[in-house]
């Protein structure tokens, strides 16, 4: 969420203890998901 507004991440994220961070480069994200979808890989 942005300003009440929703966008939808381009990348996957994985929950890492109280955070969030990319599994690629294992490195934290600065997000609050609010729906979930399971990514598909081949995307």
């Amino acid at each position: 969420m942005d300003k009440s507004v929703a966008h939808a991440l381009v990348f996957p994220v994985r929950k890492n203890g109280a955070g969030w961070v990319d599994p690629a480069t294992n490195k934290s994200v600065d997000v609050q998901p609010t729906h979930w979808r399971k990514w598909n890989e081949r995307r």
